[in-house]
């Protein structure tokens, strides 16, 4: 029991140097969080000058929950400075779930930072992409007629049935260019109006439609090309039928093979 109780009294210094690392750590957790919410209410206001309200209101939700849970930290760390702090391990608990706030706080508002950047960062290239979005337009629209002959004279040289995959594909991609038109109409209103991320929606919608679009009138172009290889195959294929049946016929046969012949 000597010796037990006599490495107890030397782990003793040990426990002390590792709580007030704890009670520093956890008091260094706290005035980061702290620093990291006023910086984040500046950003916000940023933000929402470029935005609007509208596109800060999730951040502003995860500025009030990190807030609480920063308060919290705070209630914790005053119970441990409280002239009856209650227990080592109790005092160690608290120390601990200070830093786990503190470092979810960090935590959340660096992700909604870091998101709120990214918007307002394609916000301000809106100009550019709506020009973009303008001219990939122009682009598809010329590409219309094009695929409407392309399919005419696909509709000569093939059964109507063969055209399926394709038939609905003009009109489709002529409705979504007509989408996307509109939504860069939106998007330049919204901007105007100071409405940024509802300007940055319509615009991503404008491109997926643009992109569909694109991918229709690939579709026919390829069909044809497609439909093209066949035909030149054919007669490389029919050659080869005849030499068969050349050779089928040279061959002896039994007597019904050659009634059948």
């Amino acid at each position: 029991m000597a010796g037990f109780r006599a490495r107890r009294r030397r782990g003793a210094p040990e426990l002390q140097v590792h709580d007030a690392r704890s009670a520093t750590r956890a008091g260094s957790a706290l005035v980061a969080a702290d620093d990291r919410i006023r910086a984040a209410v500046d950003e916000l206001g940023f933000a929402e000058a470029e935005l609007g309200r509208d596109a800060i209101a999730q951040a502003v939700e995860a500025l009030v929950a990190a807030r609480g849970r920063l308060t919290e930290a705070f209630r914790l760390n005053r119970l441990n400075h409280d002239a009856m702090p209650g227990s080592a391990d109790e005092v160690r608990a608290r120390h601990l779930r200070i830093v786990d706030l503190c470092e979810a706080v960090e935590r959340v508002l660096d992700e909604q930072t870091a998101d709120l950047a990214e918007r307002m960062s394609r916000a301000r290239r809106a100009p550019e992409v709506i020009g973009a979005v303008r001219a990939d337009l122009l682009r598809m629209r010329a590409r219309i007629p094009y695929a409407r002959i392309t399919i005419d004279r696909l509709a000569a040289r093939c059964a109507r049935d063969a055209l399926t995959p394709i038939e609905a594909n003009l009109s489709e991609a002529d409705q979504l260019l007509g989408f996307a038109e509109h939504g860069v109409g939106v998007a330049e209103r919204r901007r105007s109006e100071g409405s940024s991320g509802h300007a940055d929606v319509a615009l991503e919608a404008s491109t997926r439609s643009i992109r569909r679009a694109a991918a229709l009138l690939d579709a026919v172009e390829a069909f044809e090309v497609e439909a093209l290889r066949a035909e030149a195959a054919l007669p490389a294929l029919a050659d080869e039928c005849r030499r068969d049946l050349a050779v089928a016929l040279r061959a002896p046969h039994s007597a019904e093979a050659a009634a059948a012949i």
